[in-house]
């Protein structure tokens, strides 16, 4: 795999790590060793990362053979910051620190219908089963069928040496929407992203803030309409091939056949379409940024899990 750093397994024990986890949910200050360890780990981390991105870098033009519209996918990768583990430790006290799949986190974003992001994970999953340093098959995590809080996306969890990475695979309409969640969480509070109220001192100002919420809440199930109402519409960007035909569980022919009907020009999408981005335009003014300039992949923004 040339271009793919060289990574080398953690040098330390999954107990450690927990150990590790119950001082990150306690103290503001790490012991000196607790220090290191915690280095260690993020770096640890770091290095899952650039290399999960260099695979799927190399992987571009297997993928654009299948998925073309992959070419433009959009990349980027990063490691949780101290703050946001600390955070999520102390809210689910339950949970320890191994257990925690996106620490390491590789986020993907095309404009995509859903057949086009089955396909596409499809193939991360396959690359990845096959990687030289995996050592257990991927895990699909699918919060389209199953949102959390109104967020969805495809989440593909792999292994290399026995450590998470989790690969956020979001069409372009589940990223604008958990973009606009993300920026809620870093100009208002967290509490949203979780399923809780608005917290403001101020009533009125909270009675608006809570009203934004609602409304973006309101729009996930709309989306989810109108991507699975559109997601056949995919046909029109792929060419029929056996890969396509089983994920659909049709024949090459009725698949040929079926390509065949795709309206390209359907009015009632397009109104839909032009609802829907007036929507997202309307709440980033609300919120007060720009959700395509703002929110971009950092350690202060999660997946949901």
């Amino acid at each position: 795999m040339s271009g793919v750093p060289v990574y080398l397994p953690a040098r330390y024990s999954a107990n450690a790590v927990k150990r590790l986890g119950v001082e990150l949910a306690r103290d503001e200050v790490l012991s000196p060793d607790a220090q290191v360890l915690y280095e260690e780990f993020i770096s640890d981390a770091q290095a899952r990362v650039m290399a999960v991105q260099g695979q799927l870098e190399s992987g571009r033009p297997l993928y654009a053979g299948v998925v073309p519209r992959s070419l433009s996918l959009e990349v980027a990768g990063r490691t949780k910051t101290r703050r946001t583990l600390s955070d999520k430790l102390r809210r689910t006290p339950g949970e320890k620190l191994p257990s925690i799949h996106d620490v390491a986190g590789v986020r993907l974003v095309a404009e995509l219908t859903l057949l086009e992001q089955d396909l596409l994970s499809d193939m991360i999953v396959q690359s990845f089963a096959n990687h030289p340093l995996a050592t257990r098959k991927p895990k699909v995590i699918d919060r389209r069928k199953e949102p959390q809080h109104g967020y969805r996306a495809l989440h593909i969890v792999v292994y290399l040496h026995g450590r998470p990475v989790e690969i956020q695979l979001r069409t372009t309409w589940q990223h604008s929407w958990a973009q606009l969640m993300e920026l809620i969480g870093d100009r208002w509070g967290r509490e949203p992203r979780y399923g809780f109220r608005v917290i403001h001192s101020d009533p009125l100002e909270a009675a608006r803030r809570q009203k934004v919420v609602d409304l973006l809440q309101m729009i996930s199930p709309l989306l989810q309409s109108l991507e699975e109402g559109t997601s056949l519409m995919g046909l029109i960007h792929l060419k029929p091939s056996a890969v396509v035909a089983s994920r659909l569980g049709v024949s090459v022919p009725d698949l040929q056949r079926l390509a065949a009907r795709i309206q390209v020009n359907d009015q009632e999408v397009e109104t839909l379409t032009q609802q829907a981005q007036a929507l997202f335009s309307e709440l980033g003014e609300l919120i007060g940024a720009d959700p395509h300039v703002e929110g971009a992949y950092s350690g202060e923004s999660e997946g949901r899990q």
